[in-house]
């Protein structure tokens, strides 16, 4: 499964006092489109073991119909990458779609007692991907590791 589309309306017990989404409920949706995203693809168990930083791009308004697009971004043995986007659609006429937000989680496939279990071949993933996707997946799997290297030596 490629991509894992999710819709939601923005109803008064999602909203803050500003009148707008609250970050939290952004938060919840975005990891249940991973884990469908993630779950789709294992096809076994799956749980949330940690949440890339989330860049809130735009508020989300009462009223407002967003839809959450989560695309499996890298496959190891055991864990999947997901990246997550919140799309506002338009409701009213002349308006367009924007980015709302958007993150990236990484689920693992686990078994009844809890155990990690892989989730699928690796290369067999990269079959469906296409040129673009593989490149974006290499160039952000680089980007990754110069992160945690820079943070290895901040913390000495």
């Amino acid at each position: 499964m490629r991509e894992t589309r999710m819709v939601y309306p923005v109803f008064p017990g999602e909203t803050n006092h500003y009148g707008t989404l609250f970050g939290g409920t952004v938060l919840a949706w975005m990891d249940q489109a991973a884990f469908v995203a993630a779950t789709r693809h294992a096809r076994k168990k799956v749980v949330t073991v940690h949440a890339d930083a989330v860049d809130f791009k735009r508020p989300v308004p009462l009223g407002a119909i967003v839809e959450l697009v989560a695309r499996l971004k890298e496959v190891g043995r055991t864990s999947m990458r997901v990246e997550v986007e919140m799309w506002v659609e338009p409701v009213k006429e002349g308006e367009e779609a924007y980015l709302a937000a958007r993150g990236g989680f990484v689920l693992v496939a686990v078994d009844e007692g809890r155990r990690l279990r892989v989730a699928e071949d690796a290369e067999a993933t990269r079959f469906w991907m296409t040129r673009e996707e593989t490149e974006r997946h290499a160039k952000e799997a680089e980007h990754r590791a110069k992160e945690a290297e820079r943070s290895a030596k901040e913390a000495e």
